[in-house]
């Protein structure tokens, strides 16, 4: 039994396995006893020689995750690692707290030469032209690189205030009494 067979077995993908066999607090709890029962059924024991050579590979795309206990990314993370194994690759997931995600992406290309890096929830002050002497192409997401004038950054974002504006709108608008709800909040 392999880790693929027990996302095939699971129904969860290769990338959620993987942080479940490491003990990552980013995956749901069903996810998480599902893919255990898996591993408990077939008494699955993990290949060290397997892991260190998956560790050694100069392959991949490199996710520099910043904060550990944001579920939006979890569920981001999950569907890019399962694109990123549709199409033949793996990911390389790092989670830092308050580090400099730019220093943590000069460290990763030094140790696996990724094939490119995604960065979540970044802090756009640690991203400068110095950037680009990494040499791979880097993405942002959830931030705007429009601004940034580095050559090897993209970003993807939603950049719509329509749809927010709207909702602030009527809410303030109409208050809680346009849902049938009673306002509990204290006079001030």
């Amino acid at each position: 039994m392999t880790i693929k067979d027990i996302a095939r077995e699971s129904g969860y993908a290769v990338g959620t396995v993987s942080r479940v066999l490491n003990n990552n607090p980013n995956v749901s709890e069903v996810a998480r006893a599902r893919i255990l029962d898996v591993v408990q059924k077939h008494n699955f024991q993990p290949n060290a020689n397997a892991k260190h050579l998956k560790m050694q590979a100069s392959s991949g795309i490199a996710l520099i995750v910043k904060g550990t206990q944001n579920m939006l990314f979890a569920a981001i993370i999950e569907k890019m690692q399962a694109l990123i194994e549709e199409r033949g690759s793996v990911s390389i997931l790092y989670y830092i707290e308050e580090a400099n995600e730019v220093e943590q992406a000069t460290v990763v290309c030094q140790e696996r030469k990724p094939y490119g890096i995604v960065f979540l929830g970044s802090n756009l002050d640690y991203f400068t032209p110095a950037l680009a002497d990494l040499g791979v192409p880097c993405v942002l997401v959830t931030n705007s690189a429009a601004a940034l004038d580095i050559r090897n950054l993209s970003s993807v974002t939603v950049d719509d205030p329509a749809p927010p504006a709207r909702m602030i709108d009527s809410l303030t608008k109409h208050g809680p009494a346009k849902f049938g709800w009673t306002d509990t909040r204290p006079e001030l």
